[in-house]
């Protein structure tokens, strides 16, 4: 089984990773168990011997965050400073922010794999092979998987194991709690990289016709977001598939109540249009898998479920003929 990073590599995914170039040799031998350095949540170290531990605190911890964030790039000490410290007129935050660099300095003297080189210009975190972060192994799995997908929506198994290796890493918001703008923007990139990364693994369910599995994907990516229309179309066809259309419109159902309730809207015509097909048909399953192979094109009703995700019909094309 290859690591996450070594199957970025190999599918041609560059190695540059959330703003810098990480070091060549970073990731491709994993430490057992969790990953050492946990951006997913607060920010912690993980040590083999024990459980995740808290580092330092206040404004050193938020500098050691971004560090981490950044890995391998090289930072301009006056930008840091800015950044970190904007109250501050320029000696006072050269001050604070070598303070924070000197206790960063003394908390990485305990962990192997990470450096922090600092000259007078600059500041670069330097991550090697002892060591790994869990963000790099979730992106890289993720944009792996995106290398790799295929035509009909399939992955080989080894990246759809590394897939769902690098998604399990993300267990909770990117450093939760910090509001710091570029934390803010960084935790939504990755959020939208996470759904991006179960929306696959969805599919590749879906065309395999393990549609459980399928299903509980789709159910992960709406407990993170519920208002996702697109996924709430794929669950409920996933539902007529599987034999329950009871519970397709079951999740309509509830999907229309919570959009009353929160925004005083209705779904959009495309779901309404499913909705109904669902309800009033009872040979649903057979007429939405004809019309993936396009033998209802002739059909009004076709072209109100093609318009629901052309997409989603794309992907699900293969299920008729395998």
């Amino acid at each position: 089984m290859k690591t996450y990073v070594e199957l970025a590599i190999a599918f041609g995914l560059s190695t540059r990773i959330t703003g810098g170039t990480v070091l060549s040799g970073m990731g491709c031998r994993m430490l057992e168990g969790s990953p050492q350095v946990l951006l997913f949540g607060r920010l912690r170290f993980h040590r083999r011997e024990g459980a995740a531990t808290p580092v330092v605190t206040g404004a050193a911890r938020d500098l050691l965050s971004y560090l981490c964030a950044h890995g391998g790039k090289e930072l301009r000490r006056e930008r840091v400073a800015e950044l970190f410290w904007p109250e501050l007129d320029e000696t006072r935050s050269r001050a604070a922010l070598n303070t924070a660099v000197w206790r960063i300095n003394k908390t990485l003297r305990d962990e192997p794999g990470l450096f922090l080189r600092s000259t007078a210009e600059s500041l670069t975190l330097l991550v090697e092979d002892a060591a790994s972060i869990d963000v790099y192994l979730f992106e890289a799995a993720v944009r792996a998987a995106v290398e790799a997908w295929t035509r009909d929506s399939r992955l080989n198994p080894d990246v759809r194991e590394a897939l769902s290796r690098g998604i399990a890493h993300h267990t909770a918001p990117f450093l939760e709690g910090c509001n710091a703008e570029w934390a803010v923007c960084e935790r939504e990139r990755l959020f939208s990289l996470n759904l991006r990364g179960l929306g696959m693994l969805m599919q590749d369910r879906g065309v395999a016709r393990d549609y459980e599995g399928a299903l509980e994907y789709g159910s992960r990516i709406l407990a993170a977001d519920p208002f996702r229309e697109q996924a709430q179309c794929e669950v409920m066809w996933l539902h007529v598939l599987n034999g329950q259309r009871a519970k397709a419109l079951i999740q309509y159902r509830s999907y229309r109540a919570l959009l009353a309730r929160e925004m005083g809207i209705e779904p959009m015509a495309e779901m309404r249009a499913l909705a109904s097909h669902i309800e009033n048909d009872p040979d649903a399953e057979r007429r939405l898998l004809e019309a993936c192979s396009g033998r209802l094109s002739e059909s009004p009703l076709a072209e109100v479920l093609q318009s629901v995700s052309r997409c989603r019909l794309e992907t699900y094309r293969t299920l008729h003929t395998t």
